[in-house]
């Protein structure tokens, strides 16, 4: 009696099995993954970022004693802003990003304020970019605010 047809019925049935159950232990693990990247991390992340930044200010700054006296006086306190203009000159400044500006929408960007804010981003990050010596960083950030909803 010959029962190589029922085997073979058999392996084609258990291959397909396993098949499945490849498929869904895959499925499984593509949906963990994708929770932990998009819900579970960002919240780790986050709250890691406070506790340590809690810790560090807690750590540099310790809370002073305060005591209140009877004889104690007010005192005037003068506070210094930080300048914006820089004594030194600097090659990229407000009025640069003024004239970047104008120069994009005169060749016909759609958003010039957009387009010239992607590309500071971009000299930023790039490998021997724009570096904090040749830009007024305060006034190409005030220009763009100046036209950013104008």
């Amino acid at each position: 009696m010959d029962l190589n047809w029922i085997r073979m019925k058999l392996v084609v049935k258990c291959r397909s099995v396993m098949e499945d159950c490849l498929y869904a232990v895959a499925d499984g693990i593509g949906f963990l993954v994708a929770e932990f990247r998009i819900h579970v991390f960002p919240k780790i992340l986050f709250f890691s970022d406070k506790i340590i930044n809690i810790a560090l200010r807690s750590a540099k700054y310790p809370e002073p004693e305060r005591r209140i006296t009877a004889d104690s006086e007010l005192k005037s306190v003068t506070v210094r802003l930080p300048e914006t203009v820089s004594s030194t000159p600097k090659k990229y400044t407000y009025e640069w990003a003024l004239a970047r500006m104008d120069e994009l929408e005169k060749v016909g960007v759609a958003d010039p304020v957009e387009y010239f804010n992607n590309e500071m981003a971009d000299w930023w990050l790039a490998p021997n970019g724009m570096m904090e010596a040749e830009a007024d960083f305060v006034g190409i950030a005030r220009a763009i605010e100046e036209r950013w909803h104008h």
